[in-house]
């Protein structure tokens, strides 16, 4: 697994929050090798790609970070530098970003006129 840091925001209260925090973007790459099947010799690398987003907030001299990681959104190099840039472009914060791929996704398969089976809640 490599992590590449994409982009970097500080939101002040000029921004129109209560309290300064920072946020950190990240690339999260996971490389393999496969086999290629009926032969002997040679691999192919394939890979996926994540997200993770990290906020950084000071509260009374208190350090507080919050992390959101979300593994295997995609599988193209292209499309999540896209997708890093989207969410960093909108300011998405750990807690929003599941929502926030998940709608990315879920709007990537209507353009492309895939069929997409939503995940049902267990009960």
């Amino acid at each position: 697994m490599n992590k590449f840091l994409f982009s970097t925001m500080s939101l002040s209260v000029t921004d129109g929050v209560e309290e300064p925090f920072d946020l950190e973007y990240y690339i999260i790459e996971n490389i393999s090798m496969e086999l290629n099947k009926g032969q002997k010799k040679g691999a192919t690398n394939t890979g996926t790609y994540g997200i993770e987003v990290v906020k950084t907030q000071r509260s009374q001299g208190i350090k507080y970070t919050e992390v959101k990681t979300i593994n295997e959104v995609c599988s193209c190099e292209e499309e999540i530098y896209k997708i890093a840039k989207l969410v960093s472009d909108y300011t998405v914060t750990p807690i929003t970003l599941e929502d926030v791929i998940t709608d990315l996704v879920a709007n990537s398969f209507r353009e492309r006129n895939i069929p997409h089976k939503p995940e049902i809640p267990s009960a």
